[in-house]
Protein backbone atom coordinates (compact mmCIF):
# COMPACT_ATOMS: atom_id res chain seq x y z
CA UNK A 1 0.00 0.00 0.00
CA UNK A 2 1.05 3.62 -0.49
CA UNK A 3 1.95 5.67 2.58
CA UNK A 4 2.64 9.36 2.93
CA UNK A 5 5.88 10.31 4.68
CA UNK A 6 3.88 11.50 7.69
CA UNK A 7 1.94 8.23 7.95
CA UNK A 8 5.14 6.21 7.59
CA UNK A 9 6.78 8.24 10.35
CA UNK A 10 3.79 7.66 12.65
CA UNK A 11 4.00 3.93 11.94
CA UNK A 12 7.69 3.84 12.80
CA UNK A 13 7.13 5.77 16.04
CA UNK A 14 4.10 3.71 17.09
CA UNK A 15 5.46 0.24 16.42
CA UNK A 16 6.87 -1.62 19.41
CA UNK A 17 9.94 -2.99 17.63
CA UNK A 18 11.23 -5.22 20.48
CA UNK A 19 8.07 -7.35 20.21
CA UNK A 20 8.46 -7.94 16.46
CA UNK A 21 9.17 -11.61 15.65
CA UNK A 22 9.05 -11.59 11.85
CA UNK A 23 9.37 -8.88 9.23
CA UNK A 24 8.72 -9.04 5.48
CA UNK A 25 9.80 -6.07 3.38
CA UNK A 26 8.08 -6.15 -0.02
CA UNK A 27 9.70 -3.47 -2.14
CA UNK A 28 6.99 -3.84 -4.76
CA UNK A 29 5.01 -1.69 -2.33
CA UNK A 30 5.83 2.08 -2.31
CA UNK A 31 4.78 2.12 1.33
CA UNK A 32 7.85 0.16 2.36
CA UNK A 33 10.14 2.70 0.71
CA UNK A 34 8.49 5.41 2.81
CA UNK A 35 8.91 3.31 5.97
CA UNK A 36 12.62 2.80 5.29
CA UNK A 37 13.02 6.53 4.68
CA UNK A 38 11.15 7.34 7.89
CA UNK A 39 13.47 5.11 9.91
CA UNK A 40 16.34 7.39 8.83
CA UNK A 41 18.89 5.04 10.41
CA UNK A 42 22.14 6.89 10.94
CA UNK A 43 20.52 10.21 10.06
CA UNK A 44 21.05 10.00 6.26
CA UNK A 45 18.50 7.53 4.92
CA UNK A 46 15.72 10.07 5.22
CA UNK A 47 17.14 12.10 2.35
CA UNK A 48 16.53 11.67 -1.34
CA UNK A 49 17.10 13.89 -4.31
CA UNK A 50 14.40 16.28 -3.14
CA UNK A 51 15.89 16.76 0.35
CA UNK A 52 14.86 15.60 3.81
CA UNK A 53 11.68 13.55 4.06
CA UNK A 54 9.07 15.04 6.32
CA UNK A 55 8.72 13.22 9.62
CA UNK A 56 12.06 11.38 9.56
CA UNK A 57 13.11 10.34 13.06
CA UNK A 58 16.91 10.20 13.32
CA UNK A 59 16.82 9.94 17.13
CA UNK A 60 15.24 6.51 17.25
CA UNK A 61 16.60 3.22 16.01
CA UNK A 62 14.54 0.02 16.17
CA UNK A 63 15.62 -2.57 18.71
CA UNK A 64 14.95 -5.94 17.08
CA UNK A 65 15.49 -8.04 20.19
CA UNK A 66 12.82 -10.65 19.31
CA UNK A 67 13.14 -10.81 15.52
CA UNK A 68 13.49 -14.41 14.30
CA UNK A 69 12.52 -14.14 10.62
CA UNK A 70 13.50 -11.44 8.12
CA UNK A 71 12.57 -11.29 4.43
CA UNK A 72 13.22 -8.80 1.63
CA UNK A 73 11.58 -9.01 -1.80
CA UNK A 74 12.50 -6.85 -4.77
CA UNK A 75 10.17 -7.04 -7.78
CA UNK A 76 11.40 -8.77 -10.93
CA UNK A 77 11.28 -6.38 -13.86
CA UNK A 78 12.94 -6.18 -17.22
CA UNK A 79 16.27 -4.38 -16.88
CA UNK A 80 15.64 -0.67 -17.17
CA UNK A 81 17.06 2.61 -15.95
CA UNK A 82 14.00 3.14 -13.72
CA UNK A 83 14.43 -0.26 -12.07
CA UNK A 84 18.14 0.38 -11.49
CA UNK A 85 17.45 3.81 -9.98
CA UNK A 86 14.81 2.30 -7.73
CA UNK A 87 17.30 -0.27 -6.48
CA UNK A 88 19.95 2.39 -5.90
CA UNK A 89 17.43 4.32 -3.82
CA UNK A 90 16.54 1.45 -1.47
CA UNK A 91 19.89 -0.35 -1.25
CA UNK A 92 21.63 2.03 1.20
CA UNK A 93 18.54 2.07 3.41
CA UNK A 94 18.40 -1.73 3.43
CA UNK A 95 22.11 -1.89 4.21
CA UNK A 96 21.63 0.28 7.28
CA UNK A 97 18.58 -1.67 8.40
CA UNK A 98 20.52 -4.92 7.91
CA UNK A 99 23.09 -3.71 10.40
CA UNK A 100 20.40 -3.70 13.10
CA UNK A 101 20.04 -7.47 12.80
CA UNK A 102 23.06 -7.91 15.06
CA UNK A 103 20.72 -7.37 18.03
CA UNK A 104 18.22 -9.97 16.78
CA UNK A 105 18.14 -13.72 17.50
CA UNK A 106 17.47 -14.17 13.79
CA UNK A 107 16.98 -17.76 12.61
CA UNK A 108 15.63 -17.34 9.08
CA UNK A 109 16.85 -14.92 6.40
CA UNK A 110 15.09 -14.79 3.01
CA UNK A 111 16.28 -12.42 0.28
CA UNK A 112 14.46 -12.61 -3.06
CA UNK A 113 15.63 -11.29 -6.44
CA UNK A 114 18.04 -8.70 -5.11
CA UNK A 115 20.27 -6.76 -7.49
CA UNK A 116 23.34 -6.74 -5.24
CA UNK A 117 25.02 -9.15 -2.83
CA UNK A 118 25.97 -6.35 -0.42
CA UNK A 119 22.81 -6.72 1.67
CA UNK A 120 23.37 -10.48 1.83
CA UNK A 121 26.84 -9.85 3.23
CA UNK A 122 25.66 -7.27 5.77
CA UNK A 123 22.72 -9.34 7.00
CA UNK A 124 24.67 -12.60 7.15
CA UNK A 125 27.47 -11.09 9.19
CA UNK A 126 25.01 -9.39 11.53
CA UNK A 127 22.94 -12.48 12.31
CA UNK A 128 25.57 -15.20 11.99
CA UNK A 129 25.31 -16.50 15.57
CA UNK A 130 21.75 -17.83 15.49
CA UNK A 131 20.96 -18.19 11.78
CA UNK A 132 19.56 -21.60 10.82
CA UNK A 133 18.15 -20.94 7.36
CA UNK A 134 19.45 -18.61 4.65
CA UNK A 135 17.66 -18.52 1.30
CA UNK A 136 18.79 -15.85 -1.13
CA UNK A 137 18.30 -15.22 -4.83
CA UNK A 138 19.96 -12.61 -7.02
CA UNK A 139 19.16 -11.46 -10.53
CA UNK A 140 21.09 -9.48 -13.11
CA UNK A 141 24.77 -8.85 -13.88
CA UNK A 142 25.23 -6.20 -11.15
CA UNK A 143 24.80 -8.80 -8.41
CA UNK A 144 27.76 -10.91 -9.61
CA UNK A 145 30.38 -8.19 -9.76
CA UNK A 146 31.82 -9.16 -6.38
CA UNK A 147 32.17 -12.63 -4.79
CA UNK A 148 29.69 -13.64 -2.13
CA UNK A 149 31.19 -12.85 1.27
CA UNK A 150 30.64 -15.35 4.09
CA UNK A 151 31.26 -14.56 7.78
CA UNK A 152 34.87 -15.18 8.79
CA UNK A 153 33.77 -16.85 12.03
CA UNK A 154 31.17 -18.98 10.29
CA UNK A 155 27.50 -19.84 10.77
CA UNK A 156 27.43 -22.11 13.79
CA UNK A 157 23.69 -22.93 13.74
CA UNK A 158 23.35 -23.40 9.97
CA UNK A 159 20.83 -25.96 8.67
CA UNK A 160 20.06 -24.59 5.21
CA UNK A 161 22.15 -22.46 2.84
CA UNK A 162 20.41 -21.99 -0.49
CA UNK A 163 21.67 -19.24 -2.78
CA UNK A 164 20.71 -18.76 -6.42
CA UNK A 165 21.81 -16.40 -9.17
CA UNK A 166 20.21 -15.91 -12.56
CA UNK A 167 20.38 -13.29 -15.27
CA UNK A 168 17.50 -11.59 -17.00
CA UNK A 169 16.18 -13.24 -20.13
CA UNK A 170 18.69 -12.66 -22.93
CA UNK A 171 21.54 -12.00 -20.48
CA UNK A 172 22.57 -15.60 -19.79
CA UNK A 173 25.99 -15.61 -18.18
CA UNK A 174 28.86 -17.72 -19.40
CA UNK A 175 30.68 -19.97 -16.95
CA UNK A 176 33.31 -17.26 -16.61
CA UNK A 177 30.63 -14.70 -15.79
CA UNK A 178 28.95 -16.61 -12.98
CA UNK A 179 28.46 -15.26 -9.51
CA UNK A 180 31.16 -16.82 -7.34
CA UNK A 181 32.13 -17.68 -3.78
CA UNK A 182 35.63 -18.53 -2.60
CA UNK A 183 36.29 -22.15 -1.54
CA UNK A 184 38.35 -21.21 1.54
CA UNK A 185 35.69 -19.09 3.30
CA UNK A 186 32.98 -21.60 2.36
CA UNK A 187 35.03 -24.40 3.93
CA UNK A 188 35.61 -22.32 7.09
CA UNK A 189 31.91 -21.60 7.27
CA UNK A 190 31.03 -25.30 7.02
CA UNK A 191 33.62 -26.28 9.62
CA UNK A 192 32.03 -23.83 12.05
CA UNK A 193 28.68 -25.66 12.06
CA UNK A 194 28.15 -27.02 15.58
CA UNK A 195 25.69 -29.76 14.60
CA UNK A 196 26.83 -31.10 11.20
CA UNK A 197 24.08 -33.71 11.12
CA UNK A 198 21.48 -30.91 11.01
CA UNK A 199 22.71 -29.33 7.80
CA UNK A 200 20.07 -30.37 5.29
CA UNK A 201 20.50 -28.03 2.32
CA UNK A 202 23.70 -26.81 0.69
CA UNK A 203 22.65 -25.47 -2.70
CA UNK A 204 24.50 -22.79 -4.65
CA UNK A 205 22.69 -22.60 -7.98
CA UNK A 206 24.24 -20.53 -10.76
CA UNK A 207 27.25 -19.89 -8.53
CA UNK A 208 30.82 -21.06 -9.07
CA UNK A 209 33.09 -22.07 -6.18
CA UNK A 210 36.50 -20.55 -6.90
CA UNK A 211 39.60 -22.02 -5.31
CA UNK A 212 42.90 -23.77 -5.77
CA UNK A 213 43.11 -27.52 -6.20
CA UNK A 214 44.10 -27.87 -2.56
CA UNK A 215 41.23 -25.71 -1.27
CA UNK A 216 38.67 -27.45 -3.46
CA UNK A 217 39.90 -30.92 -2.48
CA UNK A 218 39.68 -29.98 1.21
CA UNK A 219 36.13 -28.69 0.69
CA UNK A 220 35.05 -31.90 -1.06
CA UNK A 221 36.52 -34.08 1.69
CA UNK A 222 34.81 -31.96 4.36
CA UNK A 223 31.41 -32.71 2.84
CA UNK A 224 31.64 -36.25 4.27
CA UNK A 225 30.94 -34.68 7.68
CA UNK A 226 27.32 -33.76 6.83
CA UNK A 227 25.25 -36.97 6.79
CA UNK A 228 21.97 -35.06 7.02
CA UNK A 229 22.30 -33.39 3.62
CA UNK A 230 19.18 -33.93 1.54
CA UNK A 231 19.71 -31.27 -1.14
CA UNK A 232 23.10 -30.31 -2.57
CA UNK A 233 24.09 -28.28 -5.63
CA UNK A 234 27.72 -27.26 -6.07
CA UNK A 235 29.78 -26.16 -9.08
CA UNK A 236 33.55 -25.85 -8.94
CA UNK A 237 36.19 -23.98 -10.93
CA UNK A 238 38.85 -26.71 -11.12
CA UNK A 239 38.66 -28.41 -14.54
CA UNK A 240 37.73 -32.11 -14.38
CA UNK A 241 37.19 -31.49 -10.67
CA UNK A 242 36.67 -35.00 -9.39
CA UNK A 243 39.17 -36.91 -11.51
CA UNK A 244 41.79 -34.27 -10.69
CA UNK A 245 41.20 -34.11 -6.93
CA UNK A 246 39.68 -37.37 -5.65
CA UNK A 247 40.27 -41.07 -6.23
CA UNK A 248 37.10 -42.86 -7.37
CA UNK A 249 36.76 -44.67 -4.05
CA UNK A 250 36.62 -41.35 -2.17
CA UNK A 251 34.08 -39.90 -4.58
CA UNK A 252 31.83 -42.95 -4.23
CA UNK A 253 32.26 -42.76 -0.46
CA UNK A 254 31.08 -39.14 -0.52
CA UNK A 255 27.88 -40.25 -2.22
CA UNK A 256 27.38 -42.95 0.43
CA UNK A 257 27.68 -40.29 3.15
CA UNK A 258 24.32 -38.81 2.04
CA UNK A 259 21.60 -41.41 2.57
CA UNK A 260 18.90 -38.72 2.46
CA UNK A 261 19.79 -37.83 -1.14
CA UNK A 262 17.71 -39.79 -3.64
CA UNK A 263 18.43 -38.47 -7.13
CA UNK A 264 22.16 -37.81 -7.53
CA UNK A 265 23.96 -36.50 -10.61
CA UNK A 266 27.61 -35.68 -11.12
CA UNK A 267 29.27 -33.94 -14.07
CA UNK A 268 32.85 -32.88 -14.79
CA UNK A 269 32.74 -29.84 -12.46
CA UNK A 270 29.49 -30.08 -10.54
CA UNK A 271 27.35 -32.32 -8.39
CA UNK A 272 23.64 -32.23 -7.60
CA UNK A 273 21.55 -34.27 -5.20
CA UNK A 274 17.90 -34.05 -4.17
CA UNK A 275 15.41 -35.72 -1.87
CA UNK A 276 12.73 -34.97 -4.50
CA UNK A 277 12.55 -35.19 -8.28
CA UNK A 278 13.80 -31.88 -9.74
CA UNK A 279 11.33 -31.76 -12.60
CA UNK A 280 13.18 -28.87 -14.25
CA UNK A 281 16.12 -31.28 -14.71
CA UNK A 282 14.76 -34.83 -14.91
CA UNK A 283 12.20 -37.24 -13.48
CA UNK A 284 11.96 -40.92 -12.64
CA UNK A 285 10.55 -42.06 -15.98
CA UNK A 286 13.26 -40.29 -17.96
CA UNK A 287 15.96 -42.22 -16.13
CA UNK A 288 14.02 -45.47 -15.74
CA UNK A 289 11.59 -45.82 -18.66
CA UNK A 290 10.49 -49.28 -17.50
CA UNK A 291 8.70 -47.56 -14.60
CA UNK A 292 9.67 -50.27 -12.08
CA UNK A 293 11.90 -50.19 -9.04
CA UNK A 294 15.38 -50.06 -10.60
CA UNK A 295 18.15 -52.48 -9.80
CA UNK A 296 20.81 -51.13 -7.41
CA UNK A 297 23.50 -51.30 -10.10
CA UNK A 298 21.19 -49.47 -12.51
CA UNK A 299 21.05 -46.54 -10.09
CA UNK A 300 24.80 -46.62 -9.51
CA UNK A 301 25.46 -46.63 -13.24
CA UNK A 302 23.15 -43.65 -13.84
CA UNK A 303 24.95 -41.70 -11.14
CA UNK A 304 28.59 -42.48 -11.97
CA UNK A 305 28.97 -43.94 -15.46
CA UNK A 306 29.68 -40.61 -17.15
CA UNK A 307 32.23 -39.25 -14.67
CA UNK A 308 34.03 -42.59 -14.29
CA UNK A 309 34.49 -42.91 -18.03
CA UNK A 310 35.45 -39.27 -18.69
CA UNK A 311 37.68 -38.53 -15.69
CA UNK A 312 38.92 -41.89 -14.39
CA UNK A 313 39.12 -44.04 -17.52
CA UNK A 314 37.13 -46.82 -15.92
CA UNK A 315 33.55 -48.13 -16.01
CA UNK A 316 30.66 -48.34 -13.60
CA UNK A 317 30.74 -52.15 -13.92
CA UNK A 318 34.37 -52.31 -12.79
CA UNK A 319 33.80 -50.05 -9.80
CA UNK A 320 30.60 -51.84 -8.80
CA UNK A 321 32.34 -55.18 -8.49
CA UNK A 322 34.92 -53.68 -6.13
CA UNK A 323 32.36 -52.17 -3.74
CA UNK A 324 31.73 -53.64 -0.32
CA UNK A 325 28.46 -55.29 0.68
CA UNK A 326 27.22 -52.34 2.75
CA UNK A 327 27.68 -50.10 -0.29
CA UNK A 328 25.60 -52.44 -2.46
CA UNK A 329 22.92 -52.27 0.24
CA UNK A 330 23.10 -48.47 0.17
CA UNK A 331 22.14 -48.37 -3.51
CA UNK A 332 19.47 -51.00 -2.94
CA UNK A 333 17.83 -48.65 -0.44
CA UNK A 334 18.12 -45.69 -2.81
CA UNK A 335 16.62 -47.77 -5.66
CA UNK A 336 13.60 -48.70 -3.53
CA UNK A 337 13.06 -45.06 -2.59
CA UNK A 338 13.34 -43.43 -6.02
CA UNK A 339 9.84 -44.30 -7.37
CA UNK A 340 8.28 -42.89 -4.20
CA UNK A 341 10.16 -39.60 -4.06
CA UNK A 342 7.98 -36.48 -4.13
CA UNK A 343 8.00 -34.00 -6.98
CA UNK A 344 8.33 -30.70 -5.17
CA UNK A 345 10.72 -27.81 -4.87
CA UNK A 346 13.39 -26.95 -2.34
CA UNK A 347 11.36 -24.06 -0.95
CA UNK A 348 8.56 -26.34 0.20
CA UNK A 349 10.96 -28.67 1.96
CA UNK A 350 12.96 -25.96 3.67
CA UNK A 351 9.72 -24.41 4.89
CA UNK A 352 9.30 -27.54 7.03
CA UNK A 353 12.18 -26.24 9.17
CA UNK A 354 9.75 -23.62 10.50
CA UNK A 355 6.33 -25.32 10.77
Amino acid sequence: ASLTPTTASSLVKGLHWPALQSLEIDLDSPGWVQVLKALNIGGNAGKDEAGTVEGAVPQRQPVLSSLQGFSVFFPVERPSLASLERWRLVEPMLMKFGGLLAAAPLQELVLTDLRSAAIFTTALHACRRHLRVCRASFIGPESRREPLQLPADGLAALECLMVRHRDFCGQRASRQGRMCVEAGPLLSCLRSVRRPERLRVLALAGIRINGSKEETAALLRALHSFPGIAVVALRFSVPSTFGTLLPPRTLIGLRCAWPKVGHFAIADMSLHGFDYWPEQMTDFHQLYPHGKVPEPFEVFRNEFDRVLAAEYGTTAETQWTSLERHQHLFWAEVAAWLPQMPRNEVGRRTAELFP
